[in-house]
Order: structure tokens, then sequence, then C-alpha cells
């Protein structure tokens, strides 16, 4: 995870761009995993945890878009990342919604999560579905992944 988290930050860091996060069941765990690199905060903006609705809504999120799809969903997902862009104008914005158990939110599924992805004007959100982890480890393993994914997803873009 760290080698992967030095890539993205001397990707960044070479291009003079900024990264930001939005955080909902992951709990500032992502934020802290950046922020455990060495010159991370050169291209770290900061993030949100959002952990309620309201406060999602308070970001910018569309209200509209929760009722119409709940909190975990993919357009949630998207429109986090984008109320996120619209507040720091960062270049690369990671947003995390998901039901991390015991029990799930809105009708959803325990262990399901969606990742969005904002950089420069591109969008992706990516869903995981990982029914039988515990809290810690399904935070963990969404983390992880998603390291991943935004490094393909930088060098694809």
């Amino acid at each position: 995870m760290e080698k992967t988290i030095q890539e993205i930050i001397a990707f960044l860091k070479k291009q003079d761009l900024t990264w930001a996060t939005c955080e909902s069941f992951t709990g500032g765990g992502f934020a802290n995993a950046i922020t455990n690199i060495p010159g991370a905060s050169q291209v770290y903006w900061g993030g949100y945890i959002t952990y309620s609705k309201t406060a999602k809504i308070a970001l910018g999120v569309a209200e509209r878009v929760i009722k119409k799809d709940g909190l975990v969903a993919a357009a949630t997902a998207l429109e986090m990342a984008l109320a996120t862009q619209r507040q720091t104008n960062a270049d690369l914005i990671v947003s995390f919604t998901g039901n991390a158990g015991p029990t799930a939110q809105d009708n959803g599924q325990v262990g399901q999560a969606f990742v969005g992805c904002w950089f420069q004007g591109k969008t992706h959100v990516w869903e995981f579905f990982y029914p039988n982890l515990s809290r810690k480890a399904f935070k963990e393993k969404i983390i992880d992944e998603t390291l991943l994914l935004i490094w393909d997803f930088l060098q694809e873009n």
C-alpha cells in the first residue's frame, strides 16, 4: 500500500497536481494512509469525513441524489467526489461510501461500497462487495484496493 501511495504522490508532484478526499465509512482511514507517507503534504490538500447524511449535504452533495439512490450508491459516491472538487479545486478526488456492517443503511447490503474518483474532469466509480469481512477488514481491503485502482486510473488518463 505504501509503495502505491508513494507512486501516486510522485505522479501528482511531477505534474504539480493536488489530491483531496471525501470519506464516509472509512472514517478518515484513507487520509491517514496518505498522510503517513513523507512528502504527502506537497500534493494532499486534505479531506472531509462526511459520515452522516447531514454532513454530505452540508458539503454540497445533492439531496435529490441521496433521496433517489440512497446514501450507499454509485451516484452518491460520484456526487461526493464532485462536491469535494467544487470545494477544494483539487485535481484528483477520491470519495468513499459504503456499509461496513453490522447493519446497512437505505436497504443496502452489508459489505457493499462505492468509491468515486474525479481526475481532471474524468470520473469513475468502483463498486465493491465483501459481505463476510469484519468492519476493520472491510475498510482496510477497500482502501488497499482503491489505491491500486487509482494508480491504474491515473496512468490511463
